[in-house]
């Protein structure tokens, strides 16, 4: 078999462990960093789309890489959110049985994936026969490689859009008739600018639970940001700023506003029924990327739900 190994860079020790157990089985591992697996130029998501569809199985190690405030608790480590969402999308291809966890250094993780066994690589020797016995379990299971049951984009993803700008129109449609609307996004450039459409001016008089988290202009992420667009680090400042001081002239009560101070790698938008993700792309200004529309019975909606609501808990009160 062929199984894909997705992890954060932090993580790669771990994954090298794993790997070598799987191939000391007799299956192929495919590391995420092997060379040449992602090609420039290709969307990270549409690569792991591709890779997905013709891989057996994956395993993916949930490691405690970004520190988060959580409640009441004190600091938690939680899983580093690109690994979540790529767990998400080979459960919709090869099967959650066939989708394996490895825990390392207990991190918190989304409260869905509470009733799933997961592997723990705190004592790797028993941790070897675990994978081993999943490894043994999954090759007599029948592989499917259906497209219409297993393809995540034909289940889970309703819509791929070439940037957000071509996706504006229907983010509208569907947050007209939302209860809520959850946007996590860098600058937040379409639902600010009432030249491009006709987001904003939705906005001033919307009701129910309207809620954005964007980059706080004092972040460290902001410089880096700014140098990853060719864009001066002032300028886009300015337009964090011309963003924040949009949402406080809408003067409808029911828009909230939190900053947060953490690296951005994704930006999504949360409907009643409907997600819109993308992804922070070197090069490319945030309307300009990718955007998919996923729905609400997809794991990505749940698991980027429960972290909106984390990150909000934690910057929220802090604004």
């Amino acid at each position: 078999m062929k199984i894909f190994i997705g992890s954060s860079k932090e993580s790669i020790d771990y994954m090298r462990q794993v790997a070598a157990i799987i191939e000391s089985e007799g299956h192929e591992p495919l590391k995420w960093n092997k060379p040449g697996l992602f090609i420039a130029g290709q969307y990270t998501f549409e690569s792991l789309e591709n890779i997905a569809q013709k891989v057996d199985a994956a395993l993916f190690i949930f490691n405690s890489d970004d520190k988060i405030w959580y409640r009441d608790q004190d600091i938690v480590g939680s899983v580093r959110d690109n690994v979540l969402i790529e767990y998400g999308l080979f459960c919709g291809n090869v099967s959650i049985m066939k989708s394996c966890i490895c825990c390392a250094n207990n991190p918190r993780i989304a409260s869905d994936l509470n009733g799933i066994t997961y592997i723990d690589l705190t004592n790797m020797s028993q941790a070897e026969i675990e994978i081993i016995e999943w490894l043994k379990y999954i090759n007599n299971q029948p592989i499917n490689k259906n497209f219409e049951s297993a393809n995540i984009q034909k289940s889970e993803i309703l819509q791929v859009y070439e940037s957000e700008r071509l996706a504006a129109n229907d983010i509208c449609a569907d947050a007209k008739d939302s209860k809520i609307m959850y946007v996590y996004t860098f600058t937040g450039n379409i639902f600010f600018d009432f030249r491009a459409n006709e987001i904003p001016q939705l906005l001033r008089t919307k009701q129910g639970d309207i809620r954005f988290i964007l980059l706080h202009p004092d972040s460290p992420d902001v410089e880096k940001r700014a140098r990853e667009i060719n864009q001066n680090a002032e300028e886009f400042v300015a337009q964090l700023n011309s963003a924040i001081s949009t949402i406080n002239n809408f003067q409808n009560n029911n828009i909230k506003l939190a900053l947060t101070d953490e690296l951005m790698r994704i930006k999504f938008h949360i409907f009643d029924n409907v997600i819109y993700l993308g992804f922070r792309i070197i090069g490319k200004v945030s309307a300009q990327t990718q955007m998919y529309r996923i729905g609400k019975d997809s794991y990505l909606y749940k698991a980027l739900l429960e972290q909106f609501n984390d990150l909000w808990e934690k910057y929220y009160k802090c604004t």
